[in-house]
């Protein structure tokens, strides 16, 4: 099963070669980009965490020296970062320029967070842990508050400014991109579990119930009928303190209260 890990900008050693600029606008969209060139990045990975995760930075270190070196930038271009390491099965999702405005979709970048896979799927399709972290950034940023919750989602070649400008982020991953909007969407909003029927799940011949199951009225108590006042009262006094309508009478309700109160 992928681990995912994420890693802070001074975890992969990242530097400025001049102040960021600061965003005015909370991002309403996410741009989707992958990194081109080879296939994969990173090459291949020894076994273990530590492997992995130097790995990773050395990616993410790389990627910010080629901003700077060549492309002439202040610091990497993307706002967050997803390198998957297939060797060890770990994803790792990295912060970039998060919080400052990015320098990846042209016209675009005080509107857009732009989220980076680490390798080119224009030539080869994306690992489905891929998908899933491409998923995962996107709620980082939102968790973040870089990026709003009632986000929109496109690829990097539907940039509103310059449409159909480049094929980032390739065939391959343009036509996954409804799994990451769903899942996406599941993660920052999770289904509440079902809620529980207590007249389905109540047992009554459970042993917590069988010592005052048998109660008689509490009318035939007070009309002198049954001389077991005692356990109407206690059913009374148990029925009060859990906030339940004070009858002295047994019912299933009742006896859930009572079994979740005993259990060890």
């Amino acid at each position: 099963m992928t681990v995912y890990r994420y890693l802070t900008v001074t975890e992969w050693k990242g530097r400025w070669a001049r102040p960021p600029v600061a965003e005015k606008l909370l991002d309403g969209e996410v741009a989707v980009h992958h990194v081109g060139g080879g296939a994969w990045m990173g090459g291949s990975v020894p076994p273990g965490e530590a492997a992995s995760r130097a790995a990773a930075c050395q990616v993410f270190y790389d990627l910010n020296l080629y901003a700077i070196n060549v492309k002439g930038y202040s610091f990497l271009d993307y706002d967050v970062l997803v390198w998957y390491d297939r060797f060890n099965d770990i994803c790792w999702i990295g912060d970039g320029r998060g919080q400052y405005m990015s320098a990846a979709t042209k016209d675009r970048n005080e509107q857009s967070e732009a989220v980076c896979l680490c390798g080119n799927t224009h030539v080869r399709y994306p690992m489905a842990a891929e998908l899933e972290g491409l998923a995962r950034a996107i709620v980082h940023g939102v968790n973040k508050g870089w990026i709003s919750r009632s986000h929109v989602i496109y690829p990097h070649r539907d940039n509103p400014a310059h449409p159909g400008a480049t094929a980032c982020p390739g065939q391959y991953l343009i036509p996954k991109l409804p799994i990451v909007r769903s899942r996406a969407a599941a993660l920052l909003n999770p289904t509440p579990p079902p809620q529980e029927d207590p007249d389905v799940n109540w047992n009554p011949t459970s042993t917590t119930v069988a010592a005052v199951r048998d109660a008689p009225a509490t009318v035939d108590v007070l009309a002198g009928k049954v001389n077991d006042w005692a356990v109407i009262a206690l059913i009374k006094a148990f029925q009060e303190k859990a906030g339940l309508p004070v009858t002295g009478k047994w019912d299933q309700v009742l006896g859930l209260a009572v079994d979740q109160t005993l259990e060890p």
